[in-house]
């Protein structure tokens, strides 16, 4: 009796884990940045997606998932637009290129890829 408790102990506890790994959410206070500049610092070639269900996902160039966050819950920052949320403001190096096509905006350093930005929220 003793040796089927334990396993099914362990078991429990990794299911446990993964769903609790799997829901938690990031708050975003700072906009992202992908070089020193103050912000929530995220490697360079990340890729953030912006959902229809108004949460934010970062993606390393690895293509593992490093955040998820809920837009509302992001800190409002200004820019010279006017105030934003966290979650859509990021600070590029000096030098980059932006380009955009349809949802999607790629910024470059030199040749280099360094951020790519999918937005499918219609009202961002």
């Amino acid at each position: 009796m003793k040796r089927l408790a334990m396993p099914c102990f362990v078991i429990l506890a990794a299911i446990l884990l993964v769903t609790v790994s799997c829901e938690e959410y990031v708050i975003v206070t700072s906009p992202f940045t992908v070089s020193e500049d103050e912000g929530y610092r995220i490697p360079q070639g990340s890729v953030i997606y912006h959902l229809e269900n108004g949460i934010t996902e970062v993606y390393g160039p690895d293509n593992e998932l490093i955040l998820k966050a809920k837009d509302h819950k992001a800190s409002q920052v200004a820019t010279p637009n006017g105030w934003e949320r966290a979650t859509h403001v990021y600070r590029v190096p000096n030098g980059t290129r932006i380009s955009t096509e349809g949802n999607m905006t790629k910024c470059y350093l030199g040749e280099t890829i360094i951020l790519t930005i999918i937005n499918y929220q219609e009202d961002a």
